[in-house]
Order: C-alpha cells, then structure tokens, then sequence
C-alpha cells in the first residue's frame, strides 16, 4: 500500500519541560478510516548528523553512486538518509557481515540480537574497525529502513479527518554516546504545518468489544497508553455503559503524567476507574503490575463480568509482570480461558 502526506496540526508536549522525559501528542491531518486499536505507520528519514557520522567513519563523501533493489542508483548519502536502516542494527545484517566477511565473533544469532539491542551502525564501526575497510561495500550489507508504528491515540468518530499519536523523543546513550531516534527525531523537529509520509495500518488483534455493555480493562505505561485514549473516546461517542478500568504508569505524577486533564476529566464523569503507579514518586518502586495485584478482587470480578482485557507497551519488562499479576490474581486456567476467548489483547513493543 502506497504511503501518504500527513500534515503536522499541532504538537502539544506531554511533560513537564523539566522531565528527563520528552512526550508529544501529535495531531496530524488524516482522510483515512481507522478504528481504535490501529497503528499510524510512519516512514522516517535518518538524522542529518548521524548519516554525517556514517560517511566519514567510511571515508565516503556522500556523491559516490550505490544501487538499491527498490530504488536504482541513489548517490550514497540519500540512500544513508531516505532508504537505509543506521540508528537501528539488524542481527541479520550482522549475521552476513560474519559469515562472509569474517566480521563479527557472535557464537549464535541470540548473541547477535543482544549486540544489536540499542546500538547502530556506528557503534557497531567504533567495535570492529576492520569493518570501514568494507567502505562503500558495506552499504550492500544495510538493511532497507523500516517504518515506525504508533498506537493511534483517537477514534475517528471523535476527530473526524485527524489522526493523533503519542511517541517518546528517543535519544538513547550507549558508551557516552547519544543515539537519536530516526522517526521520533523527525516528529518532534518536523515544524507544525509540514508533512510526514505515513498510513494507517489494522491491527486486528487489538480491538474493543462489539458489545457496549461489556467492561474493560486497559492496561499500559507511558506511551502504550495511546491507544488506551481511542478506546474512551470511541466508546463515550457510542453510549458504551460498560465499566472501563484503566491501570496507567509512569515515573512521576508531577511531571510524566500523560494526558492528564483527559484521565481526570473521565474519571469526574464517572466514566473511567483510574489507578495510577508512578514508580518514582516514593522510595519503594510501585508498577502499573502492583496496581493490578492491589486491585485483585475487582480484576476476578471483571473476568466473571465478561470483561475484556487490554495491555500496551514494553514487551521486556512491563508485559511480563503485568501477565504475572494477572495470572496471580485469576489463575493459570482463567488466563487459559481469557486467551482462548480473545479477551486479553496485547500491543507490546
């Protein structure tokens, strides 16, 4: 499917300027139908500075010729830029360059994927130096630069020809390096007004219940509370009178609550049951995981409700003990059944 032009409305910050945390809504014009649960696809372009980086550690200017299978002969520095993978590193990738070149010393692929966790292409220069001898041959190794996904944060039937996401600035610090981002670098220096390319995409494994009277129970921490705001806005819009339960986390209520004025704003209709886990807001870290086990008469009466149940974010560390609580709470045969009913949905990442 074809990608399209996405014009940026509006930029709003999510956290305090003083947070170590840098969270946006972004508002983007869209004229695609989408329903709450999908993704927002969006193609990125890689940093300016880092593709600078890339070149001169390969002794490359940038005008020397490459042909790409998708794109035909691109001067080396579009291809850096517009259609390769470097702030990501593939374990693929890494797999070829040892097997045919004799670069690497990973003992299996699960120790190729562990290297490649938050690290790229120039980290990767900086530990096997024999690797910029390769120059411009490397460039065929490259992985084509794959699209983002965002949990849309909206429905449709409440933001009519708009679209909105949440997403994290990601400037990670690997060896006393930062490593931007190469689709959250764009949004947030993308100016208001100009265009990104992207498109929406299903996700059919994510979707509310048919039925208005069922509960729900939303599960999710930092931005995998997106699509967790589609959910109430398409369920308000609809005269859903079932329960909607919400277990949100993040670092600190004063500075990193997302979305707040909305959450409070439900929550004072009556329509949201929220529980909140700022893990850094007291000596003894507390999870969105603990909220769940606090809560664990509600959780065994919304299992026998019917309720459906919903987890957005971290697939390494939240979704794990979240899955534990849960299973502590209802039992290893509930759990069984609410995965074979299709009543626990997952969007981890």
């Amino acid at each position: 499917m074809s990608l399209h032009a996405l014009k940026i409305l509006e930029r709003r910050r999510e956290t305090a300027p003083e947070s170590d945390k840098a969270v946006f809504c972004l508002r983007l014009a869209c004229t695609e139908p989408y329903e709450p649960g999908d993704w927002l696809m969006v193609q990125p372009v890689n940093p300016q500075r880092t593709v600078g980086d890339v070149l001169e550690a390969l002794g490359l200017t940038g005008a020397e010729r490459v042909t790409l299978r998708r794109h035909g002969e691109v001067p080396v520095f579009e291809a850096l830029r517009e259609h390769l993978e470097i702030t990501q590193l593939d374990p693929a990738m890494l797999n070829r360059l040892q097997r045919k070149e004799g670069i690497g010393d990973w003992p299996d692929r699960q120790a190729m994927v562990d290297y490649a966790w938050h690290r790229d292409l120039l980290d990767f220069l900086c530990d096997y130096p024999d690797a910029r001898a390769l120059s411009l041959k490397l460039i065929d190794y490259l992985s084509p630069l794959a699209p983002r996904y965002y949990s849309i944060a909206s429905a449709c039937c409440a933001h009519p020809g708009e679209v909105h996401i949440l997403f994290k600035h990601v400037v990670h610090m690997v060896c006393g390096r930062e490593h931007p981002g190469a689709a959250t670098t764009l949004l947030r220096e993308s100016p208001v007004g100009s265009f990104v390319q992207g498109r929406i995409q299903a996700n059919k494994g994510f979707k509310l219940p048919q039925q208005g009277e069922v509960p729900i129970v939303m599960i999710g921490a930092g931005v995998g509370l997106a699509p967790f705001i589609g959910f109430m806005q398409a369920r308000l819009r609809e005269g859903a009178v079932g329960e909607n339960w919400l277990f949100f986390g993040e670092t600190h209520e004063k500075s990193t609550f997302l979305c707040r004025e909305q959450l409070t704003g439900w929550v004072a209709q009556g329509a949201l049951q929220l529980a909140t886990a700022f893990s850094r807001d007291q000596a003894e870290k507390i999870y969105v995981q603990h909220r769940v086990l606090e809560h664990a008469d509600d959780v065994r009466r919304l299992f026998a409700e019917g309720a459906y149940f919903y987890l957005c974010g971290d697939k390494r560390g939240m979704a794990p003990a979240v899955l534990d609580a849960l299973t502590q709470c209802l039992g290893e045969d509930k759990m069984a059944q609410l995965k074979a009913e299709n009543r626990l949905q997952t969007d981890i990442y």
